[in-house]
């Protein structure tokens, strides 16, 4: 607006050492009560939460598809049934974030079933899990077995923030994964107890972009349980 007036009818643009000029004396002089020793660091998070939000993003789904589950699951073992249950007294809020994101991460990963807790208490069971049939009318009933069969687990997580085996799970004594499974990743919420719990039929599962981005997502649900 200044420059605009002290050149008249002319624009900086007609002008472009000058141009040159104002921006070296920029550079060379730096933005006046900023430390410019700040600006890398700053760049830095900025841009690298940009990533973190856009993959996220771009990851979730219409609401529309989220009945759809894994694409691998007609080739999974016939023991093997598909489960989606959340906990009753979740918000209707509470269960379309849930949703969303376990459904992204079925899709988006290698994961066949996942595990959302909060506190102590499962809170989302989806996926192929091999649980016994017990029609009891009860609805929460898959996530009273988990709960039963990941009880010592969990207390496990608290300690150590982040389980990762990555092969041979449902062979090491854990009872609530499927025989024939490979990959478990749990992953604690940041700054309160629960957290998600992910299983995979392939071998090494999950990579280091994959767990980070894991990461992302469950501090994404801990903000809304």
């Amino acid at each position: 607006m200044l420059m605009s007036r002290f050149f008249g009818s002319h624009s900086v643009e007609s002008y472009p050492m000058l141009d040159l000029f104002l921006s070296n004396r920029l550079i060379d002089s730096g933005i006046p009560g900023f430390d410019d020793s700040k600006l890398p660091r700053i760049l830095g998070f900025t841009f690298g939460g940009l990533i973190v939000v856009n993959h996220i993003f771009s990851q979730l789904v219409p609401p529309a598809q989220l009945d759809g589950q894994s694409s691998r699951a007609g080739s999974l073992p016939s023991d093997l049934s598909q489960v989606f249950v959340m906990a009753e007294w979740l918000t209707d809020a509470q269960k379309q974030e849930l949703a969303w994101v376990s459904y992204a991460l079925i899709r988006n990963t290698k994961t066949i079933a996942v595990i959302a807790f909060h506190g102590d208490e499962i809170v989302l069971a989806r996926g192929c899990w091999n649980l016994p049939r017990v029609d009891n009318g009860d609805p929460e009933t898959p996530l009273k077995i988990l709960q039963a069969l990941l009880r010592s687990f969990l207390q496990e997580l608290k300690s150590k923030r982040t389980i990762y085996v990555p092969s041979g799970a449902g062979d090491s004594g854990l009872s609530f994964i499927p025989k024939g499974l490979n990959s478990l990743l749990a992953q604690s919420f940041p700054s309160r107890d629960g957290g998600l719990l992910l299983v995979s039929d392939v071998p090494r599962a999950y990579n280091v972009k994959d767990r980070t981005w894991i990461q992302c997502l469950a501090e994404k649900i801990s903000f809304h349980l």
